[in-house]
């Protein structure tokens, strides 16, 4: 049998344009089996030639046989990112392959030589075999215990698997045709009790096999089968090896002598027993019956992969509804914290800072809000929007599976349903109205800064009143406190202390979400954080959460670190911030400010939103 190598022969040649994706099995199934060792071999040599997949312990390698897995036809760029689930359900046949081999290298932990040497001797030769076939379920009855949400797939490949072992027959099997039948209902009928399979699937193996060995010897072997699967020692294969002798004994007890000594000896024939009594003509009549039963078994897994992706599509959008609720609601409440008391006292009671000084703006101060606002004028931000359509007929990429299930439905004079042609549409949406948010930091690290920081708040509110924006504000330190309400106007250069020990950055962006609905609105959206972003405790895990949340939600971003950007280059790493030097000046770097807005807004509006 293939799929268990003991890493002396392995296919480590995979095609260049294969690469890719088995890189993606080798992520994929290291996620299943909590692993982080495991390597994908795929190709049209890989499985020995033989098996769809199979797995060498030793090595910690896999092998995906690409011809037997996706059949015919289907080329490396067909297949989308094998990371991904969609890819999944589109080839559940291959992720249940794929799945099977990431349990072995979950669950079968003994040493494969132990079972390898029990293959050298005749008495023990049977045995080993067992030991093999009831390793198979055993480890896929865990499957569907990690992984439940992908028993269409398991189910998918199942039979499949089984046919192209059933075609690897030992050469002492050959007139050993009980153990024929015992591998043919270990990897059939076993599957059922091990939750991959339905009854309904192998009835007619299961009827076969009962006439065959006996209905009361048939439900014996079901016992210890059962007995396997639920053995818990993944390194220890003594539990496996006395139910395989007690398989073996059972057959002996009834006549069907299972050692290749004993029914390959001069004068013996085909056994004395079972495979006299026909034992051979019922190998072939079950295996022509799993070949049935593989192509039903196929349509109905298909059917099962199509509503579990339907209901997991559903689950994620209820989801992601009720945490965009939840995310709404905590920002509303915090809103009203922070801007709903009408002098805001409220907000600041645990805050240092105060009012300074506050003076009418300059003329080069003016003038940097007007050079900003033209700037900002000039991003055109279009919204783009990407929605999946499937459909009966083209356009669009074919789904085999998709197909398939088309083709049957109408054999059966069914109506069809099946909506094989995918494609993607991308629209736009026109909203030039800006929302800008502005945060400022006002704890210690940020004392030098504060009249830049005055500054900063009243060029970037001016140039968005110019453009008329919605412009909110929000300055965040051991307390949170409003600098500019949606619809007022910042007349005069207002400068507050900096001397706070902790940074709410937290709770000030969750306000100004509140009051400006940045990541669920619509339309252009701007960011402006006017910080050195040196935080402590939760608050640095919170800003990269509300980052990446940012991108996103298609919200540009700018950072002003004003004092220091080293901090803020280590925190927005990995997002889409824009950087801007020399804060300590807002209006010397007018011009850059405002150019790097629109450049953030233009890019983020031609991000695709699903």
């Amino acid at each position: 049998m293939a799929h268990l190598l003991d890493g002396r022969d392995r296919f480590q040649k995979t095609p260049t344009e294969w690469l890719p994706f088995g890189q993606q099995v080798g992520a994929i199934c290291n996620m299943w089996a909590d692993r982080d060792d495991i390597i994908a071999f795929v190709g049209e040599g890989a499985g020995q030639g033989i098996a769809t997949a199979c797995w060498a312990p030793a090595s910690a390698e896999m092998e995906i046989n690409i011809k037997e897995a996706f059949g015919e036809g289907v080329e490396a760029y067909m297949v989308d990112d094998f990371t991904e689930r969609d890819t999944h359900f589109e080839f559940p046949q291959v992720a249940g392959a794929a799945l099977h081999e990431a349990m072995h290298a979950r669950h079968t932990k003994f040493p494969l030589e132990d079972m390898f040497k029990l293959r050298q001797k005749l008495d023990t030769f049977a045995i080993s075999h067992i030991i093999e076939w009831l390793e198979e379920t055993r480890i896929e009855r865990q499957g569907i215990r990690h992984w439940p949400k992908n028993r269409a797939f398991l189910r998918s490949s199942a039979l499949k698997l089984s046919l192209s072992d059933m075609d690897e027959i030992d050469e002492k099997f050959k007139q050993a045709h009980v153990m024929n039948m015992s591998k043919l209902i270990l990897l059939s009928l076993a599957r059922v009790d091990a939750g991959v399979l339905e009854a309904d699937d192998v009835k007619k193996i299961r009827d076969i096999a009962a006439d065959a060995l006996g209905g009361e010897v048939l439900e014996k072997l079901q016992d210890i089968w059962v007995r396997a699967q639920a053995w818990d020692k993944d390194d220890d294969m003594s539990g496996l090896r006395k139910l395989a002798e007690e398989w073996v004994d059972l057959l002996k007890e009834e006549g069907h002598d299972p050692d290749p000594e004993v029914v390959g000896a001069p004068g013996q024939g085909e056994g004395e027993k079972g495979d006299g009594d026909g034992m051979e003509g019922a190998v072939q009549e079950a295996t022509e019956a799993m070949e049935d039963a593989a192509e039903a078994t196929e349509v109905a897994a298909s059917e099962e992969a199509t509503e579990q992706a339907s209901d997991e599509h559903d689950e994620e959008l209820q989801a992601a509804r009720a945490e965009a609720s939840k995310e709404r609601d905590d920002a509303d409440d915090a809103s009203t914290k922070v801007f709903g008391a009408s002098t805001s006292e409220s907000s600041k009671t645990k805050t240092e800072s105060r009012l300074i000084t506050e003076r009418p703006p300059t003329d080069e101060e003016r003038a940097a809000a007007v050079i900003i606002s033209r700037e900002l004028e000039k991003a055109r931000y279009r919204e783009r929007w990407q929605t999946n359509v499937h459909t009966e007929m083209p356009p669009g990429r074919l789904s085999g599976r998709g197909a398939m299930l088309r083709d049957v439905q109408r054999q059966q004079g069914r109506r069809s349903t099946a909506t094989p042609f995918s494609t993607r549409r991308r629209f736009h949406t026109e909203d030039p109205r800006l929302k800008m948010g502005l945060m400022t930091d006002i704890s210690g690290s940020m004392n030098a800064a504060t009249l830049p920081m005055a500054v900063t708040n009243y060029v970037l509110s001016e140039a968005g009143r110019r453009i008329q924006a919605e412009v909110a504000s929000v300055y965040y330190g051991s307390g949170v406190f409003p600098g500019l309400t949606p619809g007022q106007h910042l007349e005069k250069v207002k400068v507050y202390r900096a001397g706070d020990s902790v940074e709410r950055f937290h709770l000030a962006f969750k306000a100004l979400d509140g009051k400006l609905e940045l990541l669920q609105g619509t339309g252009a959206r701007l960011l402006v954080i006017v910080s050195d972003m040196i935080y402590s405790g939760d608050e640095p895990a919170h800003l990269k959460h509300w980052l990446a949340r940012c991108q996103d939600a298609g919200v540009a971003v700018i950072s002003l670190p004003v004092t220091t950007d080293r901090t803020v280059k280590i925190y927005t790493a990995g997002y889409d911030v824009e950087i801007i030097d020399g804060a300590m000046n807002p209006v010397a770097v007018a011009m850059k400010i405002g150019r790097a807005a629109a450049e953030q807004l233009t890019k983020a509006g031609t991000r695709d939103r699903r």
